[in-house]
């Protein structure tokens, strides 16, 4: 079973040497760990929330860039951005509790406008952003499960505008 939480390391901030020894102490060889930095932001380790949390918090504490993800697979970093498909979508699969603030976060991923991201909602699945870079996608992830949306992120496959509506929207 796969477990549901991800560490991903964007940088190793101004103390790599301490960083370096964090990750050879985790069972690294020196290459693996090379590789791992070579190839910033990349996940690196797959566990429970408790888990990933103190691993997180341990390099945040040496001056690391770390966030912990609740949904994206181990190895949709190496897919997307090493896989030669550097882009995602978005897809909101259900809305938060609160219709509205799942819209103002809508409008802040999307800029889209308060009618579209409406339209958006009432016709989930949905796809919020097409072929964007892992980071922004994973920035929308974070902003959408604030307000407690389901959100999944896939690779891309095509070039689609941001916000398609499934019909015109008059203006």
């Amino acid at each position: 079973m796969r477990k549901p939480f991800t560490v991903l390391l964007r940088d190793v901030g101004s103390d790599r040497p301490s960083v370096v020894t964090f990750l050879r102490g985790m069972g690294l060889s020196t290459s693996e760990v090379e590789d791992l930095l070579s190839q910033l932001p990349t996940c690196f380790v797959e566990c429970d929330e408790e888990e990933a949390r103190t691993w997180a918090a341990r390099l945040t504490a040496l001056g690391a860039d770390v966030s912990v993800d609740p949904t994206m697979p181990w190895d949709f970093r190496d897919r997307a951005g090493h896989g030669g498909l550097g882009e995602c979508d978005v897809v909101l699969r259900a809305s938060g509790p609160s219709t509205l603030e799942t819209i103002k976060a809508i409008k802040d991923v999307t800029d889209c406008s308060l009618r579209d991201a409406s339209l958006i909602i009432e016709r989930v699945p949905s796809f919020l952003l097409r072929s964007v870079s892992i980071d922004e996608a994973l920035r929308a992830q974070q902003r959408l499960t604030e307000v407690e949306a389901e959100v999944e992120l896939s690779i891309s496959g095509n070039k689609e505008p941001v916000v398609e509506p499934k019909e015109p929207v008059p203006d």
